[in-house]
């Protein structure tokens, strides 16, 4: 269970609603702001605009590290385990944590040999997908003025 609520999590930091989260965060470390300012003032401690700012910084500063730590160690375990299995298909991958070019083409590569299917000797050969382009806007009759004078 513990699993999925990760996984689920990280399906929705890398989804569109990745930015909508980081607004949600934002006012959520604004209200804690002013709930700050209120708390410090009501003791007798006045906090200035500049002290606010600083607070303010080191406050979001703080929570957008913890999340960005958490999202990247569960991106990067989950690549170390793509990187070991696609060591098969390619032994010099190196197991680093990053989904770059070299995964990339590993991933290519044993899709390729996963694809070779021994009772019709076919291969998958990669053909690109063809390009859907956008159909042109009919062209509009200019639109005229009213005018009541004629």
């Amino acid at each position: 269970m513990k699993e999925k609520l990760k996984a689920f999590a990280l399906r929705i930091a890398f989804s569109r609603l990745g930015p909508t989260i980081v607004q949600l965060v934002s006012g959520a470390v604004g209200f804690l702001l002013g709930w700050i300012v209120n708390a410090t003032s009501a003791i007798g401690f006045e906090l200035s605009a500049s002290q606010q700012t600083e607070v303010s910084l080191a406050i979001t500063a703080c929570i957008y590290w913890i999340i960005s730590q958490i999202i990247n160690n569960y991106a990067g375990k989950y690549s170390a385990e793509l990187q070991e299995i696609l060591k098969n298909a390619n032994p010099l991958l190196k197991v680093d944590r990053w989904i770059g070019p070299e995964t990339i083409a590993a991933a290519q590569e044993a899709a390729q040999k996963a694809a070779a299917n021994p009772s019709t000797g076919e291969i998958y050969e990669g053909k690109p997908v063809a390009k859907i382009t956008a159909k042109p806007k009919p062209k509009r009759k200019p639109v005229i003025p009213y005018n009541p004078k004629r």
